[in-house]
């Protein structure tokens, strides 16, 4: 299986202008622009994911980079996907109760979730992940 990564590897990076993919949003509640690119480089395969989405529970955006680990990028996309839900469903307060603490537990609740989901979904490779949320 490591040989056939390896084989995966390309001799040189691809061009700029293949397999880049860069788009630029605005986020007009918060008056923020911003873009997101990501480049393949030598890897025939982008192992990594990014989200940027908006949070309705704190009227806020969600930015999230998720690395792939050996898996053609499965465990990083399900990662980012599903981090926005499981904050808003583990969200039980007002935006004037939102302190320190509660953003603490929020999102350490939100990694315990998308780890016990990920191990019910059976799929190979890992990830890790950052993400900032922006009010």
């Amino acid at each position: 299986k490591h040989r056939q990564r390896l084989d995966q590897m390309l001799s040189t990076p691809l061009q700029h202008s293949q397999k880049k993919k860069k788009q630029v949003y605005s986020a007009r509640h918060l008056n923020l622009k911003y873009t997101t690119a990501h480049l393949n480089g030598r890897r025939v395969w982008n192992e990594d994911a990014i989200m940027c989405t908006p949070l309705t529970f704190c009227q806020g955006m969600l930015f999230v980079v998720c690395d792939g680990h050996g898996d053609c990028g499965s465990v990083a996309s399900f990662v980012a996907l599903q981090l926005p839900k499981a904050l808003e469903l583990g969200h039980d307060r007002s935006v004037e109760e939102m302190n320190e603490e509660y953003w603490t537990k929020l999102c350490q609740d939100a990694a315990l979730k998308i780890d016990q989901d990920l191990k019910g979904a059976h799929l190979a490779g890992g990830s890790t992940a950052v993400w900032v949320i922006v009010t």
